[in-house]
């Protein structure tokens, strides 16, 4: 700041060591008036102590002298008692004393009028009643006469002689008891009243001022004089010698670095002014060094704007080659891009004829990185002097004047990108300065090309990654939460136009069992045709979005006239994606048809509901329509909530079983399809509903699924079937290699605690081990191999549990895919043994899941087998066991343990009539006869 010279300094010194005397002096002033006060509070106590002895003493020689001398009592001499006497000499006192103390002894139980106590008395004696090793108290308060006063009250307590008076009634003489009814019932030490000396506070005043003011003249003085010393004193140790400092600065501020300071003595202040000096001996040197550099620094600023200006790298080399042509010598600059194979781009600044000359030869160029002279190599910055290069380039460039030429390769990350040329016509033009300049350059010109090629990235990710995050993968419309967005809009638009709109629900029926026979591919290109079918058809405002893999979404955002008309259209709009879905597709053994239901719901923004509101009324809508059979079209009601209140009411039921142990673990067997000997069996899930009877899994597993209740019930799942494990061991029957099929939800399998919930479950059972169980997985819970279920199968295996694959075929997954993961045995789904003795599809998926099988070492395990047919062409085909009704139904615990009785029985009854029979004549066991069976929805 121009005003901060040593002089402002000084001052500012000055006015900060006067505030602070100001300060201190103040501080000072006020504690000598609260010591000065305290002080005549003190001499005041003094007084009121001494005017007590006196009464006192007083009160005790004539109360003796009375009480000795045999006076009788009676009215003329009952004045000479002190409780008469004192109120006398009180009143008295005031005649010889003009301080204005006064004083009495006073009572709360008075026999004397003039010794009442007041309000002020009456509380010091309530107070020395409660406190009895109190002897004084000194306070100040409002006088009579709204002057202050400062109360000195000390107890008045009943002694020896006081007890003939104040002791009990009948032993006072009897001019007392004759002449008072109070003051009596007093025992030695009570407080009888006080003796009360009220003193003027003016007094005590006068005796503050002498003594304030001479303690107020002591300390300000010697305040004073402690400032002025240092005053002084920092003059001379430190202003005078800043002052030099300060005189420096300023011509060292305005460019003269000559200037230097005296540095005396070898403090602190001496070390910086040593210092100031060789920073500006320093400065003096950078100065000429600068002078010599500004112009090379300018140039590099002018290239950094360019950097920062330019919107592409094209932008950038046409900028740089403009800047290029404003450094000395140089005639013209050129940058050339581009691949080894691609044809060259160019940026030219100067003779664009030279250009073609350099074109017109390519073998004598010299490459990007190299140079005919080591000697003039800079880094990464060739120096061709051109009468040394045998080439028509170098030929056609001296012809136009030029004498050298230099290349500086522009790189980004270690690879070439560009090579800059400068071309100079006059010697030794790229100096070591210059060289230099280009080297920074060179950097500069190398991160901005990082950054375009980041920004370039970056903008092509946001692109992919704004598209995947609102589109689906399989069929590149938007998908649910783009249509919420849309939605959203379209509920504003019909607001503001009074319109209405219409969201459509389409459910494709069947192509779980589709995708099952003809594989996830065939379904996708489905799925793709079909997307292309309704874009096609739909009108230009309509919205088409893809949500779940069987269902897509349609957004028709302005339907006019109203309701029931926009119902109307919607409804023909429906009938049309219905048409389209079931036109037909080609697939290789026929055309497929899809039938499809659709679900409709009416907005408008005047309705008051959300977009996701709408898209519920929708679901609602679609899941009545699904209720109500192929291709129906539902236009959403109230009474539609009732499915969701069904599902809601589902949930917390499902909550209380298993609070309330509702669920039941029942068994069925799976057997060795050469012989039906029992191998192993199924736990499945049962629910003993209060009013409903024993339901399946197929009425509650979707909601269990769903609520994440999955979790919780599975891990009950595995605990007991543990439980009955451990108990038919001991039974003896259950060993090696039977096997107890226990299903692991996706949610059981992605969550953390996996495999400490599956050690907790085997621990338990110490008899139990991971041998006994095998864990079922469908495959439609491997559709995401991101969440790391190859990992977590691995883990498992390695702990001893056998791993299943179920309901194989049906789920949304690829053979490359499957034949990676750590599976010990595929489950063959009941869709195909249900039909592979009639069909040839189903046989032939069969065969290809038997071919896979065998390839990777996997056991198969045929669900659904119902039939003695079935049974032998999967015995045909090389299945291992099987399942189904035609061995046994599912059971309880108990019953199960019975079959097995009854099964083992049996079987060593047939093992001994065959070894009694003749050899090849072996049968068929009894039980795998019961053949005519409905098929089973066994989940």
């Amino acid at each position: 700041m121009e005003e901060l010279t040593v002089v402002v300094l000084f001052r500012r010194f000055l006015a900060t060591v006067i505030g602070l005397l100001i300060v201190a002096t103040v501080v000072l002033g006020v504690l000598t008036i609260v010591i000065a006060r305290q002080q005549a509070v003190t001499r005041a106590t003094d007084i009121a102590e001494t005017i007590r002895a006196m009464v006192m003493s007083t009160r005790r020689v004539y109360q003796s002298a009375i009480l000795d001398s045999g006076v009788p009592l009676n009215e003329r001499t009952i004045s000479l008692l002190p409780a008469h006497a004192m109120s006398r000499i009180s009143d008295d006192f005031r005649h010889w004393s003009d301080t204005g103390i006064v004083f009495n002894t006073v009572s709360d139980r008075f026999r004397n009028p003039a010794n009442a106590a007041d309000e002020a008395d009456s509380r010091a004696i309530a107070h020395f009643q409660a406190n009895p090793d109190a002897t004084h108290r000194m306070e100040r308060e409002p006088g009579p006469n709204g002057d202050a006063i400062y109360r000195y009250v000390s107890p008045l307590r009943i002694e020896t002689p006081c007890l003939a008076c104040h002791g009990r009634r009948d032993d006072a003489p009897a001019a007392i008891k004759a002449r008072y009814d109070e003051g009596y019932g007093y025992e030695l030490g009570d407080v009888r009243g006080v003796l009360s000396i009220r003193i003027p506070a003016r007094l005590v005043e006068t005796w503050v001022s002498p003594t304030a003011g001479i303690f107020w003249l002591l300390s300000a003085g010697g305040v004073i004089l402690v400032a002025l010393a240092l005053i002084v004193g920092v003059h001379r140790a430190f202003i005078r010698r800043i002052a030099g400092l300060v005189v420096m600065s300023r011509r060292f501020r305005e460019g003269d670095y000559s200037a230097r300071a005296v540095a005396t003595g070898d403090d602190e202040l001496a070390e910086l002014t040593a210092s100031m000096n060789d920073m500006a001996t320093a400065f003096e040197g950078r100065e000429r060094q600068l002078i010599a550099e500004r112009q090379a620094y300018a140039v590099s600023s002018a290239v950094n704007q360019s950097i920062v200006q330019a919107g592409s790298r094209t932008d950038l080399f046409n900028r740089l080659c403009d800047i290029a042509l404003g450094f000395a010598r140089i005639g013209m600059a050129a940058v050339a891009a581009g691949a080894e194979r691609d044809p060259l781009r160019w940026q030219v600044a100067g003779m664009t004829d030279l250009i073609d000359d350099w074109h017109s030869s390519p073998a004598t160029r010299p490459p990007i990185s190299g140079t005919l002279d080591e000697s003039s190599r800079g880094e990464d910055i060739t120096v061709y002097r051109l009468d040394a290069v045998d080439a028509p380039w170098a030929r056609a460039a001296q012809a136009r004047g030029f004498v050298e030429m230099a290349a500086v390769e522009l790189s980004d990350r270690g690879e070439a990108r560009a090579v800059f040329m400068l071309w100079s016509n006059a010697p030794d033009s790229f100096s070591p300065a210059m060289r230099a300049l280009l080297a920074q350059i060179r950097v500069d010109v190398a991160y901005a090309l990082r950054v375009h090629h980041r920004e370039e990235l970056l903008a092509n990710t946001e692109k992919r990654l704004d598209f995947t995050m609102t589109h689906d993968a399989v069929t590149g419309l938007i998908n649910r939460d783009g249509l919420l967005t849309r939605l959203r809009q379209a509920m504003w638009d019909v607001d503001r136009d009074d319109k209405c709109g219409a969201l459509l629900l389409v459910s494709l029926l069947e192509l779980g069992e589709l995708q099952g026979g003809a594989g996830g591919e065939v379904v996708e290109k489905l799925l793709q045709e079909i997307a292309t079918r309704l874009q096609a058809a739909m009108p230009p405002k309509a919205t088409i979005a893809h949500g779940r893999l069987n269902e897509f979404m349609l957004l028709l955002p302005e339907l006019r006239g109203g309701r029931d008309a926009a119902v109307v259209t919607a409804n023909v709009i429906a009938a049309q994606v219905q048409w389209i879905v079931g036109i037909g597709f080609p697939l290789k053994h026929g055309t497929h048809h899809l039938a499809s239901a659709v679900g409709v719901e009416i907005f408008s923004r005047a309705r008051g509901v959300s977009p996701e509101e709408v898209l519920n009324r929708a679901s609602a809508a679609l899941a009545v329509a699904k209720r109500d059979g192929t291709e129906a079209i539902r236009v959403y009601e109230p009474a539609f909530e009732e499915v969701v209140s069904q599902r809601l009411r589902l949930r917390d039921e499902l909550k209380r079983a298993l609070e309330q142990h509702e669920f039941e673990l029942w068994f069925q067997p799976k057997v060795r399809l050469s012989d039906a000997h029992p191998v192993g069996v199924e736990a499945l899930l049962r629910w003993r509903h209060p009013e409903r009877g024993l339901l399946a899994p197929g009425a509650f597993i979707d909601e269990l699924e769903r609520t994440g209740l999955v979790r919780d019930v599975g891990w009950w799942v595995l605990t007991e079937a543990s439980r009955r494990i451990a108990k038919w061991r001991t039974q003896g029957w259950w060993r090696a290699p039977m096997r107890c099929a226990v299903n692991l939800s996706a949610l059981q399998l992605a969550a953390l605690d996996c495999t400490d919930r599956l050690r907790a479950a085997d621990d338990a059972y110490p008899t139990v081990s991971p041998s006994d169980i095998e864990l079922e997985i469908t495959e439609s819970s491997l559709v995401a191999p991101e969440l790391g279920i190859a990992a977590r199968l691995d883990e498992l295996r390695a702990l001893g549990y056998s791993i299943a694959i179920d309901d194989f075929g049906t789920g949304y997954s690829s053979l490359a895919y499957l034949r990676r993961l750590p599976a010990d045995v595929l489950k063959i789904d009941m869709s195909f043994v249900r039909e592979v003795a009639i069909q040839p599809d189903a046989l032939a998926v069969v065969q290809t899941i038997l071919a896979f099988a065998n390839e990777f070492g996997m056991r198969t395990v045929a669900e659904g087998i119902e039939h003695l047919a079935q049974h032998q062409v999967l015995c045909d085909l090389g299945a291992d066991i099987g399942q189904g009704y035609l061995y046994a139904r599912p059971m309880d615990g108990d019953a199960f343990e019975t079959w097995m009785h009854a099964r083992l029985h049996r079987e060593t009854l047939q093992l001994l009539t065959r070894v009694a029979r003749q050899p090849g004549e072996g049968g068929f066991p009894e039980e795998a006869r019961i053949s005519n069976q409905e098929p089973s929805a066994e989940v």
